[in-house]
């Protein structure tokens, strides 16, 4: 008995097994399926890409000290970061490399960090 393709109902020729008709079918079925999840991590990283660009423009044009209220007036959005650093003494939020640091009320330094270590 021969089965049907899942993203055209064509009939399959082959393994007895497969479950598309083509390379090109198999990945439209997939990109189908994961479409939601796959819309709002691109949604996700675009935003954290242009977190990074407006940091790294500010520490390049030499603006080492920024408000929050300026930051969110280049189209900053605070929620979105890579990774969050905080000790008994500071607060800093980082877009990969590039990140602020709360000095005081509303006062915030424009840091690099080159020598960030992850760990799995």
């Amino acid at each position: 008995m021969a089965s049907q393709c899942k993203e055209c109902n064509e009939t399959i020729k082959g393994r007895s097994d497969k479950q598309f008709c083509s390379d090109y079918c198999r990945v439209n079925y997939y990109n189908k399926s994961c479409h939601d999840e796959l819309k709002m991590m691109r949604q996700t990283n675009k935003i954290l890409r242009s977190n990074r660009r407006i940091l790294k423009r500010l520490k390049k044009d030499g603006n080492d000290f920024i408000s929050m209220e300026a930051l969110i007036v280049l189209g900053f959005q605070i929620n979105f970061v890579t990774y969050i650093d905080s000790d008994p003494e500071t607060l800093r939020f980082y877009c990969y490399e590039y990140g602020i640091e709360l000095l005081e009320a509303d006062q915030y330094m424009i840091i690099k960090n080159n020598t960030m270590e992850f760990s799995r």
